[in-house]
């Protein structure tokens, strides 16, 4: 069944009157005009409505990209001169910014341990004590506005905490995470100002509309806070009898983050790159290993197996052949790099 895509509506901007775009499914229309967000359900202008602001054109974005792209220690030395730059879109993607108030009253069991008597007729007993406390943290949860996450890769790994930067080995053996990065914890949305339809036109960025709509986004921040409150409750005593967590929900901002969506080709092969127009820091990326850089790791493991089994051998045949053998494995690997069979 061939897929169809949604259809084009307009509204009429509730600050201007001019007639905003959207596609079924959006629940909010950005007017070019003037830059104020209508809902679609007639319920009027969506405020406060927010952004952070762009720095970055897609020169800029480039530069900064073939910067990052030749940095890191497993990165192919030559990336950032041969990286070619397939396409390169500039988005401004909606999130709401949910401001929460929780606070969770919990009870449960802590072990303890206590010893009676002495020398050989000292015993060692478990016994359970109660214990019950509460905490409570006002909070901004970031929830992102639209429904598909593949629809611009990256998105995905911006939660504190997930993998974000992504190793290509080609054909290589696990590298056991060596060369990725997570997600840090700082906040993308803390330098937020009014939207300013001009300043995103101006850097080539395409303003996205909401998909999600606020109470939604509210629901899903107070079910996250519950989550992690929960979580916590958990790690304050060994066992959990009552746990209640209230959340109250104090406000919610639309905001736009600024994003640049690379794609780069390399050896044959083409990857991905998100970054943040408003400073030029990477997100999220794929990037090919350099072949170099496999070949030292080869031959450094191999190397020091076949060191240490030589060392260890002992005159024993066997265990002198197979350290023998891995210093021959790890020369031919050098020689199958050096002749450009290995990408």
């Amino acid at each position: 069944m061939a897929h169809s895509e949604p259809a084009q509506r307009t509204v009429a901007c509730a600050a201007c009157g001019i007639p905003a775009p959207f596609l079924d499914g959006e629940c909010a229309a950005s007017c070019a005009a003037c830059g104020a967000v209508t809902s679609v359900d007639g319920s009027g202008r969506i405020e406060p409505h927010l952004m952070v602001t762009p720095a970055l054109d897609e020169a800029a974005a480039i530069s900064a990209a073939r910067s990052w792209l030749g940095r890191g220690l497993f990165r192919a030395a030559d990336l950032s001169k041969n990286a070619a730059m397939s396409r390169v879109d500039g988005v401004m993607l909606p999130w709401w910014i949910v401001r929460v108030s929780g606070e969770t009253r919990w009870k449960g069991m802590k072990r303890r341990i206590r010893e009676h008597g002495t020398g050989r007729d000292k015993v060692r007993e478990e016994y359970w004590e109660p214990a019950e406390g509460s905490f409570r943290e006002d909070l901004e949860k970031p929830v992102y506005a639209r429904q598909d996450l593949s629809a611009h890769w990256g998105v995905a790994f911006l939660e504190p905490g997930r993998q974000c930067v992504f190793p290509d080995w080609g054909r290589f053996f696990p590298a056991l995470g060596l060369g990725s990065e997570n997600s840090g914890r700082k906040s993308l949305f803390d330098m937020r100002v009014p939207f300013d339809n001009g300043r995103a036109a101006a850097s080539g960025l395409a303003t996205v509309n909401a998909q999600l709509p606020r109470a939604a986004a509210e629901e899903k921040a107070m079910a996250a806070v519950k989550a992690e409150h929960d979580a916590r409750a958990h790690t304050l005593a060994d066992r959990i009898t009552d746990c209640d967590t209230s959340v109250t929900v104090q406000g919610a901002d639309l905001v736009h983050l600024p994003l640049w969506e690379i794609v780069y080709g390399y050896g044959g092969r083409s990857y991905r790159l998100l970054m943040d127009a408003s400073n030029g820091r990477v997100l999220a990326a794929e990037a090919p290993v350099g072949k170099w850089r496999r070949a030292a790791l080869v031959d450094a493991l191999l190397g020091i197996t076949g060191l240490a089994m030589i060392l260890a051998s002992g005159g024993r045949g066997y265990v002198l052949g197979t350290g023998i053998a891995c210093l021959v494995l790890a020369a031919l690997y050098s020689g199958w790099t050096a002749f450009g069979l290995e990408r």
